[in-house]
């Protein structure tokens, strides 16, 4: 398909294998098709994106799929179960979108965010990532013209985990010099110095020692 201006002609290359590479994780190992470009191009040309735009995406790809505005609407794959269907999808959506539009997400959490969520019942991935798409080139961040989605996003889940506060060390390894020093026991458990052994007076020795040399002195005696 032959684009039209400036864009088309700078990325209209890589343009279409974002599209072919999201058709494959997608399960569909296909080139796109000209309404799915259509409706992509379409898509990134947005000021800002509303629920509306997200579903004339999705009809394109999954002409069945419908907002999960229903409580009978549910969806499960991958081991993830998205929340129930219901108007609490709509208004988590909207919310979403609006922080969206106002620059208050970066794209990976934006992405996760909306695929955790699940909003229609068919489609979340591809319109997930156009959606992505969107944001990058918003921002101007271009490493998808040579990287693609999924390693860029890659990348970027490595920069969000690194850019997360740590959980605090443990206080003993923080600070060493007191691991290293024994603990003491309870105080209940503390053990008290064991009285020294009564001593004879005159003699300087215990009464223990005493015995056994008047023992030693009889047996010589006998002797």
């Amino acid at each position: 398909m032959a684009f039209s201006g400036e864009w088309a002609e700078a990325r209209g290359e890589w343009f279409t294998a974002f599209l072919e590479e999201s058709n494959r994780i997608a399960g569909e190992s296909r080139q796109p098709n000209e309404a799915e470009m259509e409706a992509a191009l379409s898509f990134l040309e947005l000021d800002e994106v509303a629920i509306a735009d997200l579903a004339r995406l999705v009809e394109v790809h999954a002409p069945d799929a419908v907002l999960r505005d229903r409580s009978e609407l549910e969806v499960a794959g991958g081991g993830h179960e998205a929340p129930l269907g219901g108007p609490d999808v709509t208004d988590a959506l909207d919310g979403l979108l609006a922080r969206i539009n106002r620059s208050e997400l970066t794209p990976h959490d934006a992405h996760c965010a909306y695929e955790v969520l699940q909003p229609f019942t068919d489609a979340n991935g591809r319109s997930g990532r156009v959606l992505w798409l969107w944001q990058m080139e918003r921002i101007g961040d271009s490493r998808h013209h040579e990287l693609g989605f999924a390693h860029t996003f890659y990348y970027q889940s490595l920069a969000e985990t690194r850019s997360k506060p740590r959980a605090e060390a443990p206080r003993a390894a923080a600070q060493p010099e007191e691991a290293a020093r024994p603990l003491a026991p309870p105080a209940a458990e503390q053990s008290t110095p064991a009285a020294e052994a009564p001593k004879e007076a005159g003699s300087g020795r215990s009464a223990a020692a005493r015995r056994l040399i008047e023992r030693a002195k009889r047996s010589a005696r006998r002797s």
